[in-house]
């Protein structure tokens, strides 16, 4: 790709597929039935995969130059399906395989072309806000028309995605996403921007990831490097919009949710959660325990187990658990906070503000926030926190190549061109 315009071609090739699969392709699935709808979600993550896979084939050098993450996330989730053969569920498991290495793709992709086209980063900055933007009209039509779901005891919208939960985590990393360009940039338009995604997680009424946002939006807002901008701006803004959305009832599920637990009582979602967690603990083999049911084996697992049909495991981490099994599990969580710990000590100083706002949102965002569903489910999220991770990556004090010296020498070779 060393042609403009072939750069170009490409980088715009991208920016689109992201966008038609991420704000348009859940519109077309109202009103089918739920074969017709799995289907199609099969071709959205197979087209997606193979348009992932080419883009990675014309690559030069892909695989040699490629970050520890990335295989990382292949080998884990390469184990996960090899168990899932052993086991005999191998076709209850391509679609999981193929999001986790979906995941691991776009990271790449954007790690490369973020490192060879700066520019690139604008351009993402803008396909963060349309998507945003998408989101919100199709809220707003659902808000005008009362076209909201009556799910766990509060009115929820889930615009194109089907499900409250899997809207919330998509636009958490929307939201996180505008966060990092607002201190990148120092743009008050994605503030603007990410005040607005916050509004869609309230209503999502998704407890744990509107609190976490609030959360984050605050640490921001702590990373500000202008300190007349933080105090005078950023949060009399925020408590501005917090009351707006509270005087316009888009708190409300939230709120009433929440309310449901600080009485001490969890609602039909907090007791069937632990409903699974219950099932499982009590009716799990060591070696099941141990190496895991493999990818896509809980659903058969917990219907062989209580006759339910179709239920996921509600918890990232016994997710996690369940399918990779403990030892890959802790070894996940080890290499997630060593990742942390060692992003930390490269991103100290002012300048890097942005970045270890990401850093610390993509491991904790993704391990505390989302803990309360299983957000890989959803392609949306999977190619959004693809892109963040691949922001993040391509920060030259985040390299993480398997062999430094190749990406070293491929360096000069451009700098030299």
């Amino acid at each position: 790709m060393n042609d403009f315009h072939q750069q170009k071609l490409v980088l715009n090739s991208f920016l689109l597929f992201v966008l038609v699969v991420c704000a348009f392709s859940g519109s077309f699935v109202e009103g089918l039935e739920d074969s017709a709808v799995s289907l199609y979600r099969a071709g959205i993550i197979s087209g997606s995969l193979l348009f992932l896979l080419v883009f990675a084939v014309f690559t030069p050098g892909f695989l040699a130059n490629s970050s520890k993450v990335f295989w990382f996330v292949v080998i884990l989730a390469s184990y996960g399906f090899l168990v899932a053969i052993y086991s005999d569920t191998v076709v209850s498991s391509l679609s999981t395989y193929f999001r986790l290495i979906i995941f691991a793709l776009v990271s790449e992709i954007v790690r490369r072309i973020c490192l060879s086209e700066r520019e690139f980063l604008v351009r993402l900055s803008w396909l963060f806000s349309a998507l945003l933007c998408v989101s919100l009209v199709i809220v707003i039509q659902e808000y005008l028309s009362g076209e909201t779901q009556f799910l766990n005891g509060a009115l929820r919208h889930d615009a194109n995605l089907s499900s409250p939960i899997g809207f919330s985590a998509y636009i958490f990393a929307l939201f996180v996403g505008l966060l990092f360009f607002w201190l990148r940039f120092e743009s008050f338009l994605f503030f603007v921007l990410s005040l607005a995604a916050l509004a869609l997680i309230f209503l999502s009424g998704t407890r744990s990831v509107s609190v976490v946002s609030g959360a984050f939006l605050l640490f921001a807002i702590v990373l500000k490097r202008d300190p007349v901008s933080k105090v005078f701006v950023s949060l009399p803004l925020t408590i501005l919009g917090l009351f707006f959305m509270y005087k316009a009832g888009l708190l409300n599920s939230v709120v009433d949710r929440i309310g449901s637990l600080a009485g001490g009582s969890l609602d039909a979602s907090g007791s069937f959660r632990m409903y699974i967690v219950d099932i499982y603990a009590s009716n799990a083999t060591v070696s099941e325990v141990l190496f895991g049911f493999g990818l896509g084996g809980f659903y058969g697992w917990f219907e062989a187990q209580t006759g339910m049909p179709d239920v996921a495991p509600h918890f990232e981490l016994l997710w996690l658990v369940s399918e990779f099994g403990l030892i890959a599990a802790l070894i996940y969580v080890f290499v997630a906070l060593s990742f942390f710990l060692f992003g930390v000590s490269r991103l100290l100083g002012e300048s890097m503000r942005p970045y270890l706002f990401l850093l610390t949102a993509v491991v904790f965002g993704h391990m505390s926030t989302l803990q309360l569903a299983n957000p890989f489910y959803f392609y949306q999220f999977v190619l959004v926190y693809g892109i963040l991770m691949g922001i993040l990556l391509s920060n030259e004090r985040m390299a993480l190549n398997i062999w430094p010296q190749i990406r070293k020498a491929g360096t000069s070779g451009a700098q030299t061109s």
